[in-house]
């Protein structure tokens, strides 16, 4: 089997169709790699926060569009849904409970903030400012709506986790849970 050496091999631009031509025509034993020639290398990693204002505004948009049109579709099913959870038990129909986001950091508790200061001969590179945790909901708390698929007095002894079998899980809700 040929091997390729530094000198026979061309120069690649950022798409790297050319290397792909040259180690083809070389006849050389590798894996199919038609997915290579779309890797870019040289782009930065695109984040929310480095859209442009039009960007992110049409991203937003899209965003509610689609689901919106999703809920309008998924309606029909999560009627149903409701309804067999009403027949199956007593209760509400939708289950809340509070969490919290991500890395469990409550709002006003930066670390950072606090007068601790560098290490001694070096420069403070952080910037309070731009504290990527402010700009996601990193630590809120959130709400969370779900069709209920216990019985409504299943924690009065304190949370637990569910098992197989677990009594406290109403017939539509052993539906539910395996179907998510």
């Amino acid at each position: 089997m040929p091997t390729l050496t530094r000198k026979e091999a061309p120069e690649s631009s950022k798409d790297y169709s050319d290397v792909l031509d040259f180690v083809s025509s070389e006849k050389l034993s590798i894996p199919d790699l038609w997915w290579f020639h779309r890797i870019d290398v040289g782009m930065k990693r695109r984040t929310l926060h480095c859209l442009g204002y039009w960007t992110a505004f049409g991203k937003r948009l899209m965003d509610i569009v689609i689901s919106a049109v999703a809920i309008v579709l998924l309606l029909p099913v999560m009627v149903c849904v409701a309804i067999a959870v009403k027949l199956t038990s007593k209760g509400p129909i939708i289950f809340s409970q509070t969490r919290v986001g991500l890395n469990l950091r409550q709002p006003g508790k930066d670390r950072r903030l606090e007068n601790v200061g560098p290490p001694e001969g070096e420069e403070d590179r952080r910037d309070p400012e731009a504290d990527r945790r402010r700009a996601f909901t990193y630590g809120r708390h959130f709400t969370l709506y779900k069709f209920r698929t216990m019985r409504t007095d299943a924690e009065k002894d304190g949370a637990q986790f569910a098992v197989a079998g677990d009594n406290r899980v109403t017939s539509i809700g052993r539906f539910l849970r395996k179907t998510r």
